[in-house]
């Protein structure tokens, strides 16, 4: 196993990690708690996947892709847990299955899940070559957490000024949103991209971005404040948290 950080090659004494059951090739930025997974899946058999963060840094995001067929890409999201799966580019609610075998991971590696259902196998664990993207929450440069919506437009604290916000509905079928100050300079924060979706930019109101998180802005949004509903988010920072101020 090729083991790299910071895009520089270590030994493998200069790290301690657990091995994983796949041959894992990773380049990270232990700095910014993010590294890019290359591994063949064996099909069948409950496997594990190194994920090159630091000792400590367990992964709160995980997303993984099939690079030789049409299969979904998978997301493990910490706050859902590993009982439960996303997929990136469709709407679907999150599902009770095995992608993630109910195994948490760990600093060192991910568990990827074996059994008779292909629709959730397939998109892990074929034999197959796959890329994982893999972030582990750096404090004051990412958060990854969730809401429940409510009428009383509740508040979201990162620690940050979000530059970047991923937002998905989990407990029924609604589109990923991604919304950012670069597209939104000015609140209330309305120009949006959905992942799953191939269609262009649209507006919709959906949050103010602060100085230390976001504040949701409606009461009909499905997509990102439905009462009841629940949701997972991503975001990342516009500058560290002390440089930060107030759109």
């Amino acid at each position: 196993m090729r083991i790299y950080v910071d895009n520089k090659a270590l030994i493998d004494n200069d790290i301690t990690i657990n091995s994983p059951s796949i041959a894992s090739e990773y380049k990270a930025n232990t700095a910014a708690g993010f590294s890019i997974v290359s591994y063949t899946g064996v099909g069948n058999t409950v496997s594990t996947v190194g994920t090159g963060l630091n000792v400590n840094a367990v992964p709160s995001l995980i997303i993984v892709k099939d690079r030789d067929t049409t299969n979904d890409w998978a997301v493990y999201h910490s706050a859902l847990g590993a009982t439960k799966d996303l997929t990136l580019n469709t709407d679907d609610d999150a599902r009770t299955r095995l992608m993630w075998n109910n195994t948490a991971p760990t600093s060192s590696v991910f568990t990827i899940g074996a059994g008779n259902n292909a629709d959730y196998r397939n998109r892990v664990n074929n034999t197959n070559d796959y890329i994982a993207l893999v972030w582990s929450e750096v404090e004051g440069y990412s958060k990854f957490g969730s809401y429940e919506g409510s009428s009383d437009l509740p508040f979201v604290w990162c620690g940050f000024m979000p530059r970047y916000l991923l937002v998905k509905k989990t407990n029924a079928s609604e589109s990923w949103i991604l919304h950012d100050t670069a597209r939104s300079p000015y609140n209330v924060s309305s120009q949006k991209i959905s992942p799953n979706s191939d269609g262009g930019e649209t507006s919709s109101t959906f949050c103010d971005i602060l100085s230390n998180g976001f504040k949701l802005r409606t009461t009909t949004s499905g997509e990102g404040n439905d009462g009841g509903s629940s949701y997972i988010f991503a975001a990342f920072a516009e500058s560290p948290f002390k440089y930060s101020n107030a759109r």
